[in-house]
């Protein structure tokens, strides 16, 4: 549940007696990079928003636009995610809204787990250490222990072939398939209320938490979502996607609507209708996957960009990965195996 802080701050204050015992999240609206985000549980820790009212009903002549104060959105804190390496990790995904008349939802079926570098505490006394709850970029940096040869970043389908591995093939592919309602339905509670523009498109971030029971939470959805880059790899991701992005909102090279998959975006909504790729070996959903015929024509263009880039900038500096995948919790690598996980059929180039 979310509350909109001091708007719904009475609304809010009836749910926190509800229940005792519960931690709580608090978001800056407008910001970005974890900046403002703390957790509570206590009412009398966000009182400020409480005595605001109060003077507002008295000064109700002052300038209200000085005296306003910042807004918040809170929500019940996630108390009991699922760890990888006793770690703490969230989801990054990228959806692409081509219209919202007829609403038309593409899923980039790339994306990246980023993990914390504190291990998970669910006691009260480390509400204060944000390195442990919030796994955005900017924060991990100040984590003791912060190596930036590794980054703390999985890419989606390495997470989804280890989770595979640990929960087993159809436990995930229902996580996979809940993800995209998910997003769905996140779409469908807004798109009436939004003005469309036949000439506009947006892209969204999309930040997903998986709790202990293998349930998605939507956490937030990101109308500005960063592209800057802290790896090789999370900056030929997001190369990519934008190159892709751009073939796709090419309408005059495609008849968009009638194109479920260009590049690595896949069609999951279209007018009124779920779309499901179904293949023969039995996949609901290309979330995670690669297509093989890609990868060679995708490393030779990257190549060449990146030398370009990183020659031209003193300021960017790429450090090399290895192909394995690093474990939060261990010291070492571990090579991960993915076949089931690649996409032989054509695609739209």
């Amino acid at each position: 549940m979310t509350f909109v802080l001091p708007l719904e701050y009475k609304i809010f204050s009836e749910e926190y007696k509800k229940k005792s015992n519960r931690i709580w999240i608090m978001k800056p609206i407008g910001k970005s990079q974890g900046k403002g985000i703390f957790l509570f549980d206590k009412i009398s820790q966000i009182k400020d928003w409480n005595s605001y009212q109060n003077k507002n009903k008295i000064n109700d002549d002052k300038d209200k636009e000085k005296e306003k104060p910042e807004q918040y959105i809170v929500q019940e804190y996630i108390s009991n995610p699922l760890l990888i390496g006793g770690k703490k990790f969230d989801i990054r995904l990228y959806v692409l809204i081509l219209s919202y008349y007829p609403l038309t939802i593409y899923i980039y079926r790339s994306g990246f787990a980023r993990f914390s570098h504190t291990y998970f505490k669910n006691e009260k006394t480390n509400m204060n250490d944000v390195t442990m709850h919030l796994t955005n970029v900017s924060i991990q940096k100040n984590a003791e222990g912060y190596d930036d040869t590794v980054g703390g970043k999985w890419f989606v389908r390495e997470l989804f072939l280890y989770m595979i591995s640990r929960y087993g093939y159809e436990n995930i592919t229902i996580l996979i398939k809940n993800i995209e309602e998910c997003i769905i339905q996140s779409f469908l509670a807004v798109h009436k209320i939004i003005i469309n523009d036949k000439h506009c498109f947006e892209l969204y971030g999309f930040d997903i938490l998986i709790d202990n029971n293998l349930k998605p939470w939507l956490i937030e959805v990101n109308s500005s979502p960063s592209f800057s880059s802290n790896t090789k790899d999370d900056y030929t991701l997001k190369f990519n996607l934008l190159d892709e992005l751009m073939t796709l909102i090419n309408i005059e090279k495609y008849d968009i609507p009638q194109i479920d998959r260009i590049g690595d975006f896949d069609c999951i909504y279209r007018n009124g209708e779920k779309i499901r790729n179904l293949d023969p070996y039995n996949f609901h959903s290309h979330l995670g996957r690669a297509h093989h015929k890609k990868e060679k024509e995708k490393k030779k263009k990257i190549k060449y960009i990146i030398y370009k880039y990183n020659t031209s900038s003193k300021n960017n500096i790429f450090i090399p990965l290895q192909n394995n995948v690093y474990l939060p919790s261990q010291n070492n690598y571990i090579k991960l195996e993915e076949p089931i996980f690649y996409d032989n059929h054509n695609c739209t180039e």
